[in-house]
């Protein structure tokens, strides 16, 4: 299931965006799903690499993160925009 896609509730989806910063600074987008729950694209605090955080907002936490959200570093990203784009294009991944 690709988790940002707008097709099905409308222009509100891509509307209802919302950028905003963390308390420590960090950038974090959020934005509805198809189903209507509310999910966040946020950069990481991570100090080894690069990475984002990507997924809904509430779920199950464990030790203070959701385990509804993916820790994705840019190698994962590159792969991730592939299969998106696919997506995009062609309807299928």
């Amino acid at each position: 299931m690709v988790v940002i896609g707008c097709s099905g509730i409308g222009e509100e989806m891509i509307n209802s965006k919302k950028n905003r910063y963390t308390n420590r600074g960090f950038r974090r987008d959020e934005f509805f799903d198809i189903y209507g729950d509310k999910c966040s694209i946020q950069e990481s605090s991570l100090a080894t690499k690069e990475a984002l955080w990507l997924g809904m907002v509430e779920g199950k936490h464990v030790d203070g993160h959701c385990l509804s959200r993916m820790h994705v570093d840019k190698k994962l990203a590159r792969w991730l925009i592939k299969k998106l784009q696919r997506f995009v294009d062609r309807g299928n991944i």
